[in-house]
């Protein structure tokens, strides 16, 4: 009996050693990841140290795919910085991916805002997800405690945090190894993909993320900070006869006006011209320099950030 018991336990450390093995690698794995989504981008904030840039951008995935920082610092002649979060609304980005660049940076002068709508969907809920676990001992992501119900105190262990999910575990690790290969924008001549929506979506706005939104925006104008709202191009053919548009635009246009934000709508920059976009709301590589440049134009002809010698 003695023996018995002795092989159980010895079968029950094994077995926490290659759960507690597979959980540590994982965690470290996202923690240096720089290939993939949500990985890098949040790891680019974290990393984000002292940086200090004069302009910032934030926004979901059209923000990431939409702007490049590089080339609008060089336009510009400040430094421009980039910390887009795919696949999350405002309310994740700001207290995500936001707070926690201005908790490690200095005030930046402008933040420009992509305001695509998918950011502010009331549809458009993410909830607790494994590319969030590695995090959850930050005190960043304290937050999520409020956004996410199914999160509660007991997830600080480790072991209860992955109960039932090494399989979303595993399938995180395969993702890792193969998304590293692919490549992050599809290039002008691939075919584009026109028929990605087949149904009217209707766009109606989260309350409580605009709210968080126009907390935001009172914090900017509290911390000396010009807020810029910008909607990066879609395609106008097989994009936005999709999308109804009208009341988004209704809520946008009375919270610049309120707010005295100066908003760029590029909606209609690249009509309905394919080679530059990837789906009817993304634009490749080719378009983002593009709209980057064009953009870099108008911020400096209509004196919102002056271009620098």
């Amino acid at each position: 009996m003695k023996c018995f018991i002795e092989k159980i336990i010895r079968f029950a450390i094994l077995c926490l050693l290659v759960i507690y093995s597979l959980i540590f690698y994982f965690e470290y794995r996202s923690y240096t990841c720089s290939h993939i989504d949500p990985y890098r981008q949040i790891n680019e904030v974290y990393n984000s140290k002292n940086i200090n840039a004069d302009v910032l951008i934030s926004g979901n995935s059209r923000a990431d795919n939409s702007y490049n920082d590089s080339l609008l610092s060089q336009l510009l002649g400040v430094k421009c910085l980039k910390i887009a979060w795919s696949g999350y609304p405002f309310d994740y980005q700001y207290h995500v991916m936001i707070k926690t660049y201005l908790s490690q940076n200095s005030r930046p002068s402008y933040i420009i805002q992509e305001i695509g709508p998918w950011a502010f969907l009331d549809y458009y809920n993410p909830k607790y997800t494994i590319e969030m676990m590695p995090y959850l001992n930050r005190k960043e992501f304290n937050f999520l405690k409020t956004l996410c119900p199914e999160i509660s105190s007991n997830d600080k262990y480790r072991i209860v945090r992955y109960s039932g999910k090494l399989d979303n575990v595993i399938f995180q690790l395969a993702c890792m190894e193969w998304k590293k290969w692919k490549p992050k924008f599809v290039s002008p001549n691939k075919s584009f993909n026109k028929n990605c929506f087949t149904t009217q979506q209707p766009l109606e706005c989260d309350s409580s993320i605009i709210n968080t939104l126009i907390h935001f925006i009172k914090e900017c104008s509290n911390e000396n900070i010009e807020l810029i709202f910008v909607f990066s191009p879609m395609n106008i053919e097989y994009g936005q006869k999709y999308f109804d548009l009208n009341g988004f635009w209704a809520i946008f246009n009375d919270i610049s006006k309120t707010y005295k934000i100066k908003t760029l709508n590029y909606q209609n920059l690249f009509g309905s011209d394919t080679i530059y976009f990837t789906d009817p709301v993304h634009l490749n590589e080719a378009g983002r320099d593009c709209f980057t440049r064009q953009l870099a134009h108008d911020l400096d002809s209509l004196n919102i950030i002056c271009r620098q010698n």
